[in-house]
């Protein structure tokens, strides 16, 4: 890998104009300090880490990373990117922008994969970020449904009214996540596998409904023939 082109102030100035540009309003000039303190990493070195433990939770401390290592000056971009000590961007050999990978971050922040993985998926959900491949992409203003909103809070998706999906259940929902984490898929491929088990288990309520129907209905033809 090689560090970026143009990373100096002048460059890091063109990328702020493109950002906010892009951003609107929601691209506030936030110092450092206060992203990573909210990012809460853990201390350097296994044997200071004895007894350490986080204080916000999981998808917090994610959110913060994904910002810090975007939008954060002099980085200044709409995606997560691999930086240097210096915070210049990094490159391939191709010239290409390095993302910032599920790796990377789960060994930044002292977290499992696994939980970054449900983080992400959570993360989706409430639509404070959005996955393209392997890129992470901060949403300046996320708005959800009622439905997003229970899912968020619950974990689960609930029927919410016509033509709403209807529960995940949770065990099922946890041995998808864990199966596709052991596959190494990317977020992208997590979040169109979810939904696909949301269309399979729609479609067997449906089923299932049209069943219930037809026997009652010939349950009250007996009755009132």
């Amino acid at each position: 890998m090689i560090s970026s082109h143009g990373s100096g102030d002048e460059g890091a100035s063109k990328r702020a104009e493109e950002l906010k540009r892009k951003v609107g309003r929601a691209y506030a000039k936030l110092p450092v300090e206060v992203i990573e303190h909210y990012m809460d990493r853990p201390p350097a070195g296994k044997n200071s880490r004895k007894g350490w433990k986080p204080v916000f939770d999981n998808e917090t401390r994610l959110y913060f990373t994904y910002i810090r290592y975007s939008w954060c000056r002099p980085i200044c971009m709409e995606y997560t990117v691999l930086v240097d000590d210096n915070d210049v961007i990094l490159h391939a050999a191709d010239g290409k922008k390095l993302l910032l990978n599920q790796e990377t971050v789960a060994r930044r922040l002292g977290m499992r994969q696994p939980h970054v993985s449900r983080a992400n998926v959570a993360l989706v959900a409430k639509k404070l970020i959005r996955v393209e491949g392997r890129a992470v992409y901060p949403q300046p203003a996320p708005k959800i449904t009622e439905a997003e909103r229970d899912y968020s809070s619950t974990g689960i998706i609930r029927r919410c009214g016509p033509g709403s999906p209807p529960e995940l259940p949770r065990p099922i929902r946890k041995q998808l996540t864990d199966d596709l984490e052991r596959a190494n898929a990317d977020e992208r491929t997590r979040t169109s596998m979810l939904q696909q088990a949301i269309a399979v288990r729609t479609r067997f309520f449906q089923r299932n409904v049209r069943n219930c129907l037809d026997r009652m209905s010939e349950f009250m033809y007996h009755l009132y023939r």
